[in-house]
C-alpha cells in the first residue's frame, strides 16, 4: 500500500515510464513514415530498438522502484538489480548514437552530439549515484 510518504516517488516514476514510452511512440511514428516514404535508414531502425529496450528497462526499474517502497530485507539485492538497470540503459542507448550523429552532421549543429552523450551518460551516473549511496550506507 502506498501511504504519504511514498506518493512522491511512485508519481515520478509513473511519470518516467509515461516520457520514455511517448519517446518510443514517437520514435515508432517516425520509423513508420520513413517506411512509408522509403526513406529508412539504419540509424532509424537502431534508434527504434534502443527505444524499446530503453522502454523495457524503465518500465523494471519503475517495477524495482515500487518494491523498494515496502523496505523489506532484500532491499540491499534490489537496489544492486536497479543499479544493474540503469548499466544497462547507458548501454542500451549507445544504440542512439548513430542516429544523434547523423542528425548533428546533416544540421551542422556539433552540439546535439553532446546532448546525445549526456542522454547517454545520463543512467551510467545515475547508477554511479546508486553505488555510491549504498556503499555509504552499507559501512560500518
Amino acid at each position: 500500500m502506498i501511504n504519504k510518504k511514498t506518493i512522491l516517488p511512485a508519481a515520478v516514476m509513473i511519470a518516467t515510464v509515461a516520457v520514455v514510452a511517448f519517446l518510443t511512440v514517437v520514435i515508432s511514428f517516425g520509423l513508420q513514415h520513413s517506411v512509408a516514404d522509403g526513406t529508412l535508414i539504419w540509424q532509424q531502425v537502431l534508434a527504434g530498438v534502443a527505444g524499446y529496450f530503453v522502454l523495457a528497462l524503465t518500465i523494471w526499474a519503475a517495477i524495482l522502484g515500487f518494491h523498494l517502497l515496502k523496505p523489506t530485507s532484500a532491499a540491499v539485492k534490489q537496489v544492486h538489480q536497479l543499479r544493474n538497470v540503469f548499466i544497462e540503459m547507458s548501454v542500451v542507448l549507445l544504440g542512439i548514437l548513430p542516429l544523434v550523429y547523423r542528425a548533428a552532421d546533416f544540421g551542422d549543429a556539433p552540439g546535439a552530439m553532446v546532448i546525445g552523450l549526456g542522454v547517454v551518460l545520463l543512467p551510467a551516473a545515475i547508477a554511479m549515484l546508486i553505488n555510491l549511496v549504498t556503499t555509504a550506507l552499507t559501512e560500518k
